[in-house]
């Protein structure tokens, strides 16, 4: 009577916290393994991403330096050309100067002032020449400069694209599953 209905209450009682608890435990697993599932997925999508970051690295950086040798080579040939052409003009100015040496002093103790002028003038020409070597060097290197400076400035864009395009992929891919374990 009232002492047994106590006693299969009780019973009851007992019987129902233990189903909760399992019942706990189970949901508590389904809540893990569906977590852990989307941890693992974008973990997985994290580490591919550092892989394309640090593969796209390296190639830039590989790319740089070619482009820099190359600049740096193109450089050197101006300036190895300067050298070969300075050495011509003086070659040349010397045989002029020496085929022509008697008429020079011929004029240059007639004139003096004329041997004078015409020596700065050939001096000036000689001179305008050689600056213009080293200009045309000069601007060829600047010009290959600001083309890899410029290179250099649209892959990091890229870069900056492709991994906030993989960070928002991850992050939606991530959004969906929380979603979806919520109507769950």
């Amino acid at each position: 009577s009232l002492f047994k209905g106590w006693w299969r209450w009780q019973e009851q009682y007992r019987v129902m916290r233990q189903l909760r608890f399992v019942c706990g435990r189970i949901v508590a697993r389904g809540l893990k393994s569906n977590m852990s599932q989307v941890l693992q997925t974008w973990h997985t999508h994290a580490q591919e991403q550092q892989h394309l970051h640090s593969v796209c690295s390296s190639l830039l950086s590989r790319w740089l330096n070619m482009q820099t040798a190359r600049a740096f080579d193109m450089w050197h040939l101006r300036i190895h050309q300067r050298t070969t052409m300075k050495s011509v003009c003086n070659k040349v100015i010397r045989r002029m100067l020496c085929a022509h040496l008697s008429a020079a002093f011929a004029l240059w103790f007639a004139n003096s002032s004329e041997r004078i002028t015409s020596k700065s003038i050939l001096t000036k020409v000689i001179t305008l020449m050689l600056n213009r070597q080293m200009s045309s060097a000069f601007k060829s290197w600047r010009c290959t400069a600001h083309r890899q400076s410029h290179m250099q400035s649209i892959c990091r864009h890229i870069m900056i694209r492709l991994r906030n395009t993989h960070i928002s992929f991850a992050l939606d891919s991530w959004r969906l599953q929380v979603k979806e374990m919520q109507r769950q």
